[in-house]
């Protein structure tokens, strides 16, 4: 039906307390690796949800790829978001125009305009189909420019 996939601190142990810990009794669970400290802004967020990408497509029953924290769950119970999003051939991905300074990232001047013109916030929670994280996956080399 589904399997987990997991990416966290490198030092990290799952707490008695976190949704994640009941779960291994009815799903496979997952630890992606390498690990490495992620923060929160940064191109290793960027890596570590390929790396979680790139982990579940091998397995070819998975058919939805939801990015959520034991912290941000959905509020309602598992059998009903299972249904709903097997229901839909769609992915769900938030974004938005922002007129936020995104002076932390040191883009080169050359890419200003561009960026300027496709640059997008957006929650990095998502739902996707296969297919459209097989694309995702397709592309991480773009990881490496932008993680320079």
């Amino acid at each position: 039906k589904c399997s987990i996939h997991m990416y966290s601190h490198p030092n990290a142990t799952l707490p008695r307390e976190s949704m994640f810990a009941g779960i291994r009794k009815s799903f496979p669970v997952h630890m992606v690796e390498p690990r490495y400290v992620v923060r929160w802004g940064t191109t290793k967020m960027v890596k570590a949800e390929l790396q979680l990408i790139a982990s579940a497509l091998h397995d070819e029953s998975n058919q939805r790829f939801v990015l959520v924290s034991d912290t941000c769950v959905p509020l309602w119970p598992f059998e009903c978001m299972y249904h709903f999003l097997m229901s839909l051939e769609r992915s769900f991905v938030e974004t938005a125009v922002s007129s936020q300074n995104f002076g932390i990232y040191d883009f080169p001047k050359d890419y200003a305009q561009e960026l300027k013109r496709n640059w997008r916030k957006g929650s990095q929670w998502f739902v996707l189909t296969r297919v459209v994280a097989a694309k995702i996956a397709a592309n991480m080399h773009y990881y490496d420019i932008f993680g320079k």
